[in-house]
């Protein structure tokens, strides 16, 4: 038997094997490096792919775990193997944007080129966020807003904003997991952001100002949010500051 005859109940059983262990144990026991770039996203967390099918073989009737030299196909056999169980498979490789270049950055009048625009020098310090997570997150609904159902055509694509619950910086410090991000139409997420909309504890959208939900919080069993999270958001009072910020930095 190979590790192509593992199913979706032996990667379960090695995920909780990984969680009971611990993800650093779990390597050193069964003879795995860390991932570097592709990992099984579950529940919110990342595991080292190939780690998880390696041990899942071992729950295969009179097999034992495979080690990480055992695996001849490579990662795309192994990406194949959990995407057609069901799983998410990453990569969290980051492709860096090109710079902007000042000087080809134009202010537009009918057509006619005017002048470059005005820039200003500006040094911030922000906090690094993990871009896969909020791709994985628009993937799953499509970039199908969760609060209105909006769904944005640009023609060549679809557009949604990944909406953190609790924000990332201070003084939140909220986690970079999918169970902590909402994939939301620019509309609803700076409505969200303001905390002028809510999710309550029946799982309805609210807007402070309206007496009756607006609608039920779209959810899809493969994208888990934490009720905490929720709990902290709601637990928040309106920011009329935070709301004329996002007023300012869309002018």
């Amino acid at each position: 038997m190979g590790y192509a005859d593992v199913g979706r109940a032996e990667v379960l059983r090695a995920i909780a094997e990984c969680d009971r262990l611990g993800a650093e144990e779990f390597r050193k026991r069964y003879g795995f490096g860390q991932a570097r770039r592709f990992v099984l996203v579950y529940e919110g967390r990342e595991y080292d792919s190939k780690a998880v099918v390696g041990v899942a073989h071992g729950f295969l009737t009179d097999q034992k775990p495979l080690r990480a030299s055992d695996f001849s196909g490579g990662q795309a056999t192994v990406t194949r193997l959990l995407t057609g169980l069901g799983f998410t498979v990453v990569d969290r490789a980051q492709v860096p944007a090109p710079p902007v270049d000042a000087e080809k950055v134009v202010v537009w009048e009918r057509g006619r080129v005017l002048e470059p625009a005005p820039r200003q020098e500006r040094t911030t310090s922000a906090v690094q966020r993990l871009r896969y997570v909020a791709a994985l997150v628009k993937a799953i609904h499509e970039d199908r807003c969760q609060f209105c159902g909006t769904r944005l055509d640009l023609g060549y694509g679809h557009f949604s904003n990944a909406a953190h619950i609790r924000a990332l910086g201070a003084p939140h410090h909220g986690p970079d997991h999918t169970d902590n991000v909402l994939c939301l139409c620019p509309n609803c997420h700076a409505q969200f952001d303001a905390r002028a909309l809510y999710v309550d504890e029946d799982d309805n959208v609210r807007h402070v100002n309206a007496g009756q939900p607006l609608g039920p919080l779209r959810r899809d069993p493969r994208h888990r949010i934490a009720a905490e999270h929720l709990a902290y958001h709601r637990s928040l009072p309106v920011d009329p500051a935070r709301a004329q910020a996002l007023a300012d930095d869309r002018a």
